[in-house]
């Protein structure tokens, strides 16, 4: 017993010691890989091909959170803050600004339009509730306002010692219990805190533990615990009544680290595929455009199709895709979207 707690204790501190001096994904490697998570986003989206059920969150476990986690396999370049927040507020911030005012214009001729403040707070807080309700369309945008936490925690987090990345590694956990058993007054800060700050702060313990995971076990191990984590999902899943926390364990942590995990293993065949590096390259616009053509394919199909089913679906799925990606060969389209 004292061995055992004292590997663990080994373990745990190797996790939160490791400084990230070096970077686990080439970028050519990085790129890929955004482009099979930016696919399955996309297909994720797609309201007849994924029709709720045991697939659908599946699918939601890991497909958005791995872009999250991606920055913490990178090499960690301490910056000083005012330089930091430069590069990231116009990276992140110019796109969710225009299509921020795209919904805008979307919740206006629909007569969803809020009052001025409202509009304000929405744009200040940013996340999925907070869109859906005041505009009714556009919770899709959360993704760069909390871009910009995860990679403010990042910088945090890294900048720190031993014990005050402990500290954050504890209160991440506490954001995602939180969320499992839906506590009132956590809720109200996950939907309602500005840049999505909560919501920030519960990706940073899974991040982490995907760094270690990547670092220290081998392909065969992981094959091991993806089959486990399949039979998990096949005996709770179906039985979910409610948040708990054998759910949350399952799909809010093993899920998103281990099935991106076995995904990583991939990473250098994938990085041999141009379409999957492109569709990486442009994986922001893909995100950003790819509901707006949904909404488009959606409305054009009830016209001569009363009930699109599955085939349709995957038909419009090639398309938000693909429409996606040749948006983004658009020159102008850069001025939307600085590097």
């Amino acid at each position: 017993m004292t061995l055992n707690k004292i590997n663990i204790t080994r373990v745990v501190r190797d996790i939160v010691a490791d400084n990230a001096e070096v970077s686990l994904l080439t970028r050519e490697q990085s790129n890929a890989v955004k482009g099979l998570l930016i696919a399955l986003v996309v297909l994720g989206h797609n309201k007849y091909v994924m029709q709720g059920g045991m697939s659908n969150v599946y699918l939601y476990s890991f497909h958005v959170y791995a872009f999250y986690y991606l920055p913490f396999l990178y090499d960690f370049r301490k910056m000083a803050w005012g330089g930091f927040f430069r590069k990231n507020l116009v990276r992140l911030y110019v796109p969710y600004t225009v299509f921020f005012l795209l919904v805008c214009g979307v919740a206006f001729t629909q007569h969803h339009l809020p009052d001025l403040g409202t509009a304000i707070w929405t744009y200040i807080c940013g996340s999925q509730y907070s869109l859906s309700r005041s505009f009714g369309f556009g919770s899709f945008l959360w993704f760069l306002p909390t871009m910009l936490s995860v990679l403010t925690y990042r910088q945090i987090y890294y900048r720190l010692g031993i014990t005050g990345r402990s500290l954050m590694l504890v209160l991440s956990g506490v954001c995602l219990c939180g969320f499992a058993y839906m506590w009132g007054w956590y809720v109200t800060l996950w939907w309602k805190s500005p840049f999505c700050l909560a919501v920030g702060l519960s990706m940073l313990l899974p991040a982490v533990c995907l760094r270690a995971v990547c670092r220290h076990v081998s392909p065969k191990t992981l094959v091991f615990l993806f089959f486990l984590l399949t039979v998990a999902i096949l005996i709770f899943y179906p039985v979910r009544l409610e948040y708990n926390l054998t759910f949350l364990t399952i799909n809010r942590l093993m899920c998103p680290v281990l099935i991106f995990s076995l995904l990583l293993t991939l990473r250098e065949y994938l990085a041999q595929s141009r379409i999957a590096v492109d569709l990486g390259v442009q994986s922001l616009v893909i995100y950003l455009t790819h509901q707006f053509i949904y909404n488009g394919c959606y409305a054009g199909t009830l016209r001569f199709i009363p009930h699109p089913g599955i085939y349709e679906g995957l038909l419009m799925f090639v398309v938000a895709l693909g429409g996606g990606y040749l948006i983004s060969l658009f020159k102008p389209i850069r001025y939307v979207f600085p590097k």
